[in-house]
């Protein structure tokens, strides 16, 4: 294994001052592929340098034998900075000025604080020290928003080797910004596709909001409509954690923020000892006083956690049931199956959101397609309620994924719900990129009528193992096995 060490100390004292970033702490200076391709100076001398970066790096990284073992072109050498980068696992951002992108260094990742023997800033400490004998400023929300002088978008781009047990910490890396957003992509910046990622902001210890990202397609932004001074913060830590899969070894995880200007006599007040913000918004509460940042619910009722009523085996997997969520706690089941250690979390789910995709009426029946919002891997048990139902026993439930119909196995269950399962009870497969169920029932049901009052509930399921759930197939559980246990 190669010595970090020693390639933190190559990167910091010859190859940054090459391409005119003076140092490892240089985060001002930036550089461009344009910068590179007009010095033909660079070139020459990355190639005095080849020895000493085949001896402290792993040369297979460079594909150096498709250039006949030497550098030849802006675009190698440019490509070789991001690279070597990445491998001593210092962040980078990427800033697009007029089109042109430049390659700036960002303040973060424990090895290289470890490196640059960091301390404390002292002489902050005794300001805020000295600050408790003085009276309070307290700037609100409102405050904040009265005095933004601009708003523009930047990016941070966290390579995953940076990532250490699947977190990244924001300190020094975002100022003030209103909204944070993640994405995951490839290195030509393509969305990167993953069945499940569950993400949340934390400050400290307190989760502030949580939410799963489905098939590598969404994007969620934190604090969408807050605007929070977060260079103020000293103290604190802020971070974004994950759970699920997502190493892939050149994905990069994307920080988007709305960076916030103030105007400078404002910026003064908001920067000064004697000032304590405080932001209320949207059932949250943030207070940073003295560099610290403390965060409070003050939503008038918490939902109290879900419990996990039942454990078991089958067949050598392992089950964990719990309690009846709302759909919206769904995420709750993603979080139970990696601290339980199980392979299945099972959860009736109730009052399921949906779209009305399509309706129709053909010969007698009034049919509609339902698109279903999943961030599950099956479903079972699906109990369709329409209050006020025309002729209930003339209906027919379907489900249709991909434009493939199978017909569920149903049952009118007393207080009018109508159960479908398919054979075998088995748990129908959310993973198909067009998923509806089909409900066919008395043409005399006003479409308007049914699609107001229409309730979904049903079993859900989330599955640990990337192979098993991301497979096209209905997933049968022994039932009477679970019975025994």
């Amino acid at each position: 294994m190669k010595d970090l060490l020693a390639q933190l100390r190559f990167l910091d004292i010859e190859l940054l001052p090459l391409y005119g970033i003076k140092s490892i702490k240089d985060y001002e200076s930036e550089v461009s592929f344009d910068v590179v391709k007009n010095d033909n100076t660079i070139i020459k001398k990355m190639n005095a340098l080849l020895p000493t970066i085949k001896n402290i790096f792993v040369v297979q990284n460079f594909n150096l034998h498709k250039t006949n073992d030497r550098f030849q072109s802006a675009t190698q050498v440019f490509a070789v900075l991001k690279k070597i980068l990445t491998m001593c696992m210092v962040p980078f951002k990427i800033v697009n000025k007029k089109g042109i992108n430049f390659v700036r260094l960002v303040p973060d990742n424990n090895v290289l604080r470890d490196y640059r023997n960091k301390m404390l800033d002292i002489r902050d400490q005794e300001v805020a020290i000295a600050g408790t004998q003085t009276e309070k400023k307290v700037l609100r929300l409102e405050d904040l928003e009265k005095n933004v002088l601009k708003i523009y978008e930047d990016n941070i781009y966290f390579p995953l080797c940076v990532v250490n047990d699947k977190s990244i910490q924001l300190n020094h890396s975002i100022v003030n910004a209103r909204g944070i957003t993640v994405k995951f992509v490839t290195p030509s910046g393509q969305i990167r596709s993953h069945t499940r990622i569950y993400c949340r902001l934390v400050f400290d210890k307190e989760v502030v909001e949580e939410f799963t990202i489905k098939n590598g397609r969404d994007e969620y932004t934190f604090l969408e409509n807050i605007i929070v001074p977060y260079s103020l913060v000293k103290f604190t830590k802020i971070s974004i954690d994950f759970v699920g899969d997502i190493y892939d070894d050149d994905t990069i995880i994307q920080i988007c923020y709305k960076c916030v200007d103030f105007n400078k006599k404002f910026h003064q007040k908001l920067t000064s000892h004697t000032t304590t913000v405080c932001i209320e918004r949207d059932h949250k509460k943030i207070e940073i006083s003295e560099g610290v940042l403390t965060y409070a619910s003050v939503a008038l009722q918490k939902t109290s956690k879900s419990k996990i009523i039942q454990r078991f085996s089958v067949n050598s997997k392992k089950y964990c049931r719990m309690s009846c969520l709302s759909f919206t706690e769904a995420t709750a089941m993603i979080v139970a199956l990696v601290e339980n250690k199980v392979d299945y979390v099972l959860c009736e789910l109730a009052n399921v959101p949906f779209k009305l995709a399509y309706s129709k009426i053909i010969d007698d029946k009034l049919v509609l397609h339902v698109s279903i919002v999943v961030v599950i891997d099956g479903f079972s048990d699906l109990q369709i309620l329409i209050p006020g139902l025309i002729n209930p026993t003339n209906h027919r439930i379907s489900v249709c994924r991909d434009g493939e119909i199978k017909q569920f196995n149903t049952k009118i269950r007393k207080g009018g719900a109508i159960i479908c399962n398919l054979d075998n009870n088995a748990y129908v497969s959310t993973k198909y990129r067009d998923l509806r169920i089909v409900i066919e029932i008395d043409k005399s049901n006003s479409v308007t009528d049914v699609c107001r009052s229409i309730l979904l509930m049903y079993d859900a399921i989330v599955i640990s193992c990337p192979k098993e759930r991301s497979a096209c197939q209905d997933h049968v559980i022994d039932r009477e096995k679970i019975i025994d246990n």
